[in-house]
């Protein structure tokens, strides 16, 4: 079985001209789209950035408190931790532990570093706060990978023990297609019931090569 649903870069202002305003719609559309799923859904939260969006972080609290969420660190900022000392970056995790008790009552146990950076300074940073650093490798897989992988072999099988990786920003029907499939068992079960849920053309645009 699949491990958990990674959502990283929560939740920050993208630049992107379609969705700014829209953030926290886009973002909630992805985790009710994976939120029937029998399996831990880990937002990675931008503690600095998140600020932007108070009604984003009261629906990870709640969600939390629900246990809907196991929210994890992303970092204080997006910025490029690889980059830093050791001192630096603790200053970094120090704010950003206080931001997780304060804000959602929690404290996460694993620091998912932005662009999967890890390096010597990050693990002593990391070790000093008893956080587990999480980069990109296996076992994360990337949401375009594993909707790859799903369409080519139908098996979700591939998925047992993996981490899926996804940025909520991404076009969406890569996850809509996985979260169904993860879902109903099937990707033959998804495509059944999803055209109980989708529009006549949305349905043909998000399965269209895959029966």
């Amino acid at each position: 079985m699949l491990k958990r649903i990674r959502f990283d870069d929560v939740l920050w202002a993208t630049g992107d001209k379609k969705i700014k305003g829209k953030e926290f719609q886009k973002f909630k559309k992805h985790i009710d789209w994976c939120k029937d799923i029998d399996i831990p859904l880990t937002p990675a939260i931008l503690c600095q950035e998140i600020e932007q969006f108070p009604e984003s972080i009261q629906y990870i609290e709640e969600g939390t408190k629900e246990g809907l969420f196991y929210p994890d660190l992303h970092g204080w900022t997006h910025g490029p931790y690889g980059n830093l000392d050791e001192k630096k970056i603790s200053e970094h995790l120090e704010k950003a532990l206080d931001w997780f008790e304060v804000n959602l009552g929690v404290m996460p146990i694993r620091w998912v570093t932005p662009h999967g950076a890890n390096t010597i300074a990050i693990q002593d940073a990391a070790r000093k706060f008893n956080l587990i650093v999480e980069d990109t490798v296996y076992p994360v897989m990337d949401q375009k990978v594993a909707d790859t992988l799903l369409r080519q072999t139908k098996d979700l099988t591939y998925f047992d023990d993996r981490i899926i990786m996804v940025h909520w920003w991404e076009r969406g029907l890569r996850l809509y297609r996985i979260a169904r499939a993860l879902q109903y068992g099937s990707v033959e079960e998804a495509i059944a019931a999803s055209k109980e849920e989708l529009d006549e053309k949305s349905f043909k645009i998000c399965w269209k090569g895959w029966g």
